[in-house]
């Protein structure tokens, strides 16, 4: 995180793997008989209050926290007036640049975080007869050590805290460190400098005088050697694999280190592309851009600066090899991070990755697969000392070390806590995984982490008062409800929530287990089950029943639209299969707005990808509006509250315009299925549809004037578009386009893989 200035500049260091505490394990004793009360509580007396109760004896420990890393200081001594001071930063190249002027020479930095290079890099230098003069410091906000080697380098050595508790817990210590445990890490700063002179300042830092450029090598690590395996512990060790990632780069100019960044980067970053009209807005600073929406100014580019954004922010914090991007990518400055900066699995991790697919970066969905690969292991205890299950669970909260328990100290209240269905909508990623490729190895992968969370779902499903498979104890996430007595409360059983993860986990596995001829006397069982299933209801006043009795609500705008699962980004409910079912979902949408639900960040994105399923442009529009208008601060970073960051709205965002783009999950290409009138005119390509299909549209006048498909092998692809389309000629010989008996439904007959070019019959 770059912070900016002519004088002095601050770069707020992080790496992927530094976290508080260490491997642990959490076990709550007696838990089989506490489920056993808790059941009979919900199933047999409806003792809510009761339930709540007996949920807290299920929790264990807390998770622990995101840390940031360091920082990097660098203070100038250009003496005179700054002139035409510009920050910019180039997503295409993922470089961030800064150019000003002093007593007429210019200078320039850019700043890079190269993935080949595995290093943080800074090119400084001065144009005209102007020179480098710079003092650097590289620190940490944790206890540590600077040492400075012959060869110019500082590094610096220390331990993350052993615990750290979560900032809305009043605990104290909050922050504790110890001297032998709590992970260690290393850094390294190198330089090279042309001209000039580089000495050692006091308090470690480095000094440079009169140099014309100069470039910054930053590297770093940490002692976490992967779950199930001891951290390193030896300092020598560390330093060693920095140094092994530090040489290199030293032999190298900084234009082939650029290059190889720029080539790695933009090759991920120019598979899609998106504009929207012809807004002149990219040549003003985005904060007044922002400012000028605020006061009414409809800027189409923004939006299309904002789907980007998300694909940006992705590519720089979610690589295969990586850890998964958490609730602040990877950009954490604080010890004592909001929320603990973890992996929040009741829907902000998700949420994370609801672009990864459908904006062509399949490669960074990778580190969430192996997440949750990691989870399925750790989960298996969990699964069995708290349940009594087979499989694994995961809960709503997760950290480096692979925490699957319910959270909490046995004190925090259940609403948020107490909720098993981390695993079923985690593994919906790993079905979407191959859904949009249709690699077999891929879902050889992910079947036995899928079948895991089935197999606990089996074994947890317990028998209800009218004899149906009811989950229990169940929450919906984050909300609570009035019994009939008006006591508030959150356990029950059998939240909408949970019949729709298991409904489309259960879905998920018995395909897979078709397409892999695996688990026949499973792939019964499953099916038997979701006959067996309790199913959603419909609330008296026609919404969709969040809880399993229509319950009154203690905040009927709550931020947390969960029993909506069915329409985003599940696949179960949409307004042409199953229109009753979908008019009850937009009457719950549209009481929770009524009621000041869609929240700035995270919940107003959740609206906009719902308002697309929907098929309602202009609705989504509307709050994607708001949520740029309410949520977004001048660099476009989201927030969840005033001041905090959050990602996981700028990651939604791309995603829910991508939907309103394209949608493929009902089984047909569905062209611009909820495009709002304020973008009349646009073009995007390189949106990706499942069964491995790449997609770019172009319209004007809000109507499709030409597709291309990109189709990996030969089949039939079934188009909804409202304009009537024609195939473009030089297709492989046999293809043809040609009407359904669905309205609005074409069928392309592609009889090879390749290009397929569709245009508006004029």
């Amino acid at each position: 995180m770059l912070w900016g200035g002519p004088q002095r500049d601050r770069v707020d260091l992080n790496i992927d793997t530094l976290w508080s505490g260490g491997p642990r394990t959490a076990r709550t004793e007696g838990s089989a008989g506490v489920l056993a009360a808790l059941r009979a509580a919900v199933l047999e007396r409806r003792a809510y209050a009761e339930a709540d109760a007996l949920a807290l004896r299920l929790q264990a420990s807390f998770n622990e926290a995101y840390q940031p890393l360091g920082y990097l200081i660098a203070d100038f001594a250009d003496s005179g007036e700054v002139q035409g001071y510009e920050r910019s930063l180039d997503m295409r190249n993922g470089i961030a640049s800064v150019r000003y002027e002093v007593g007429g020479s210019v200078y320039e930095r850019e700043a890079l975080a190269c993935a080949p290079g595995g290093a943080f890099v800074v090119h400084l230098r001065a144009l005209g007869t102007g020179k480098l003069n710079v003092t650097l410091e590289l620190g940490s906000p944790h206890p540590s050590r600077r040492e400075q080697e012959a060869d110019g380098v500082t590094w610096l050595e220390g331990r993350a805290p052993a615990h750290v508790v979560p900032h809305y817990w009043d605990k104290e210590p909050a922050i504790v460190y110890d001297d032998v445990f709590g992970l260690r890490f290393a850094a390294g700063l190198a330089l090279r400098a042309d001209g000039g002179v580089v000495h050692s300042a006091s308090g470690g830092s480095l000094r440079v005088e009169g140099a014309r450029s100069l470039t910054l090598f930053v590297v770093a690590t940490t002692g976490y050697a992967g779950y199930g395996t001891s951290p390193v512990e030896d300092p020598v060790a560390l330093r060693r694999m920095c140094r092994e990632v530090l040489t290199p780069l030293l032999s190298d100019p900084y234009d082939v280190i650029r290059a190889r960044h720029v080539h790695d980067h933009a090759a991920l970053f120019d598979r899609c592309w998106l504009q929207l009209g012809r807004s002149e807005g990219d040549r003003v600073p985005t904060d007044e851009r922002l400012r000028a929406l605020r006061e009414g100014n409809n800027d189409e580019g923004l939006c299309a600066l904002l789907f980007h954004y998300g694909r940006y922010l992705l590519i720089a914090s979610s690589r295969p090899g990586t850890e998964p991007a958490n609730l602040q990518g990877i950009w954490n400055d604080q010890v004592r991070p909001p929320w603990s900066c973890n992996w929040t699995t009741n829907i902000n991790t998700e949420m994370n990755y609801w672009h990864a697919e459908t904006t062509n970066l399949a490669e960074c969905h990778e580190s969430l697969m192996d997440l949750v690969a990691d989870l399925s292991r750790a989960g298996v205890s969990t699964a069995k000392d708290l349940y009594g299950c087979r499989g694994w669970a995961t809960h709503h909260n997760v950290d480096l070390w692979r925490s699957t328990w319910p959270t909490g100290d046995q004190a925090a209240h259940p609403y948020w806590v107490n909720w098993q269905m981390g695993g079923p909508w985690l593994c919906q990623h790993l079905w979407e995984h191959y859904a949009f490729s249709e690699s077999r190895s891929v879902l050889k992968r992910a079947y036995p982490v899928m079948r895991g969370s089935a197999l606990f779902l089996l074994d947890y499903l317990t028998q209800g008062p009218d004899g149906k498979l009811v989950t229990c104890p169940s929450t919906s996430p984050e909300n609570s409800f009035f019994t009939p007595d008006g006591t508030k409360a959150a356990v029950s059983a059998a939240s909408t929530m949970d019949i729709w993860l298991t409904r489309d986990l259960f879905r998920h596995c018995i395909t897979a287990s078709e397409i892999l001829g695996l688990d026949e006397e499973l792939r019964a069982r499953l099916t038997s089950t979701l006959a067996m299933l309790r199913e959603p209801r419909v609330a008296a006043d026609g919404r969709l029943q969040e809880w399993w009795e229509d319950f009154g609500e203690p905040e009927p705008g709550h931020r947390h639209l969960s029993h909506l699962f069915c329409v985003y980004p599940g696949d179960e409910v949409t307004p042409r299969s199953t229109p009753e079912l979908a008019a009850a979902a937009r009457r719950s949408l549209e009481h929770r707005l009524a009621n000041g639900g869609g929240g700035p960040g995270w919940s107003r994105t959740w609206v906009v990808g719902l308002w697309a399923r929907l098929l309602e442009g202009h609705l989504a529009w509307e709050s994607l509006r708001d949520l740029i208008k309410g949520a977004m601060s001048d660099n476009l970073f989201g927030s969840h509250d005033p001041g905090v960051f959050q990602i996981d709205a700028n990651f939604g965002a791309a995603a829910a315009i991508g939907e309103m783009l394209l949608q493929s999950h009902a089984g047909t290409i569905d062209l611009l299925p909820a495009l709002p009138p304020a973008w009349p005119e646009g073009q995007v390509a390189g949106l990706r549809a499942r069964g491995g299909l790449t997609v770019g549209i172009t319209w004007q006048e809000g109507r499709v004037t030409e597709v291309s498909l990109e189709v990996p092998s030969a089949r039939i692809v079934k188009v909804r578009c409202a304009s009537m389309l024609r195939l473009a000629g030089g297709e492989p010989e046999g293809a043809r386009f040609s009407p359904t008996d669905e309205p609005g439904v074409a069928a392309l007959n592609a009889p090879a893989p390749g290009s397929y070019t569709l245009r508006a019959e004029v």
